[in-house]
């Protein structure tokens, strides 16, 4: 919004002093309504035209020297002349036409003459925001000049800063044209060079071209010596043919000799074939039964182990001497639990999930695979140090060079939380008893083995029954 425009109220005083008047063309095009929207206009603030003081404070014009005072005022005084309104709007065809200030100010007028500044300020504002301005109250006039006052001081150092700023540009453009020029300058003096040597080269570009008639004259000298060399070339090459000719008729003679000899080694090389051959097929059955030894051998030979008695037998007999030990602990440790009063559930061995655990073990022992056999089946062509030195997972090399360590070893080495529960074996190297507990349980399930029926005659045996 534009700073208000103390001059509009005087320019008021001067039309109320003149009268009414008509809309027209004015010495300065001003005119605001038609003679249709004449009316009376009341004088502002109490029917006196205002002014701004220095603080922008709006009082009364008064000529004389005493201060206004709304008592003077008599309730009976007599209504001045009826005098137009301030127009509320613009006329369209007045409002629409382009706003020419009557300044009337020459080029040669500063700002320190006041009839100068006078002028500007009156028409300054458009009659537009005249109007703007001279709706606002006297307390929002104020306050939009404070506003507008403390805006212009708030952007002054802003402004000074920007224009420093654009000074210290120029400054280094300038700085930098300078440099440019000086650049220019060395510039021009390398292009002075490139001329000299332009000239220079011109005068090697001749030079050359004497020196290419003189080397044109060399290649046709070099040429007739050439021709010369040939011709005495040829004479040499027919006088090697005939040679070539005689040393043909020598190897025709050693060619005979060879086919003789080749004859004879033909036939040796047959009986090498042979031989060879012979060898093939023995390696090819050699290595059949190598890669069947490797592939299906060791699986066939462990299968037909782990199914016989031989195995199994010495393997049944450790898990029984071990069940009827485990049943020999139990039964002392329950009389001893029982003498004390205490209930089989508050013992720490209580597991009722045993059995379940135990048929699981023995399923997974049935259905186990060998991840070093199938090693040992991938590995047909491998060779006799690498198969050596393939081993089960988890094998100890120090087993393979001291032995196996003895059941009292082993017992001593294992610890005695470890053996509770025991390892779970399949149903084929389970104890009697365990098998004839499944059958109580479940009378469909058979786990009785070939060897615990051997081994119902066994001593360990019977003192797993007891």
């Amino acid at each position: 919004m534009a700073l208000p425009n103390p001059s509009y109220h005087r320019r008021k005083k001067r039309s109320l002093d003149k009268g009414p008047s008509k809309v027209g063309n004015s010495p300065k095009g001003m005119r605001l309504l038609s003679a249709k929207a004449k009316k009376a206009v009341e004088p502002s603030f109490r029917g006196e035209p205002q002014t701004l003081t220095s603080l922008g404070t709006p009082e009364p014009e008064n000529n004389d020297d005493q201060s206004w005072d709304s008592s003077n005022v008599k309730a009976d005084a007599k209504p001045g002349p009826p005098v137009d309104p301030p127009p509320e709007k613009l006329d369209e065809d007045f409002a629409n036409l382009p706003f020419i200030p009557s300044w009337n100010i020459l080029n040669k007028d500063t700002f320190v003459d006041a009839s100068v500044c006078r002028k500007i300020g009156e028409e300054f504002s458009t009659p537009g925001q005249d109007l703007s301005v001279g709706a606002l109250s006297h307390t929002s006039l104020t306050d939009e000049l404070f506003i507008h006052w403390a805006q212009l001081g708030s952007m002054l150092p802003e402004a000074l800063r920007r224009w420093s700023s654009c000074c210290s540009s120029q400054d280094k453009n300038r700085k930098k044209i300078s440099s440019l020029s000086n650049r220019l300058w060395l510039e021009k003096g390398t292009v002075s060079d490139l001329r000299k040597q332009i000239l220079s080269l011109k005068k090697e570009k001749l030079e050359l071209a004497t020196r290419c008639e003189e080397v044109e004259k060399n290649f046709a000298h070099k040429e007739t010596l050439l021709h010369n060399e040939i011709s005495q070339a040829k004479e040499d090459v027919e006088r090697d043919l005939a040679a070539l000719e005689a040393g043909r008729a020598s190897l025709t003679e050693d060619r005979k000799t060879f086919k003789v000899n080749e004859t004879k080694e033909k036939m040796a090389i047959e009986q090498l074939l042979q031989q060879n051959q012979a060898l093939r097929n023995r390696i090819e059955e050699l290595s059949a039964d190598r890669a069947w030894f490797i592939t299906k051998g060791f699986k066939h030979f462990f299968s037909r182990l782990r199914c016989s008695p031989e195995f199994l037998e010495p393997l049944a007999a450790v898990p029984k001497a071990a069940h009827a030990y485990g049943l020999f602990v139990g039964l002392r440790a329950g009389y001893r639990y029982a003498a004390r009063g205490r209930t089989i559930e508050s013992t720490s061995y209580y597991a009722p999930d045993s059995k379940a655990k135990l048929l699981q073990a023995v399923k997974t022992f049935e259905n186990a695979t060998f991840p070093y056999l199938e090693t040992l089946s991938q590995s047909p062509h491998a060779s006799l140090a690498v198969l050596q030195n393939l081993a089960p997972q988890g094998l100890d090399v120090t087993d393979l060079i001291n032995g196996p360590m003895s059941p009292s070893q082993t017992s001593m080495a294992t610890p005695f939380a470890s053996m509770h529960p025991p390892h779970m074996l399949p149903s084929s190297l389970l104890p009697s008893d365990v098998t004839q507990l499944s059958t109580l349980d479940n009378p469909s399930a058979t786990l009785v083995s070939p060897a615990s029926r051997k081994g119902d005659h066994d001593p360990t045996a019977k003192a797993a029954g007891m």
